[in-house]
């Protein structure tokens, strides 16, 4: 698409191109910005839970983990914990 539009001497972004698209009823494949980076290796990815009371317990463990102990470069290596309780 960005190809044919600049063969033509239409001035070619991002957007447009997605609009164009869109409008032609397509989707563009690229990709998508995650906005979890551990994504797929989060606990509830990883395991499958056979029951209720296993994703609570897994999912408690992981969200402890997550605001306890893991260091995040956003927060300059700080944990979320650390950041909201100012210790």
């Amino acid at each position: 698409m960005t190809a044919w539009l600049e063969a033509q001497g239409q001035e070619v972004n991002h957007k447009r191109v997605a609009r164009l698209l869109r409008q032609m009823g397509l989707m563009a494949v690229y990709p998508k910005p995650r906005l979890s980076q551990p994504g797929e290796q989060e606990e509830a990815y990883l395991k499958d839970y056979q029951t209720i009371g296993d994703a609570e317990k897994g999912l408690k463990e992981e969200f402890q983990f997550y605001n306890q102990d893991r260091l995040h470069q956003s927060l300059e290596y700080r944990t979320p914990a650390q950041v909201y309780y100012r210790s």
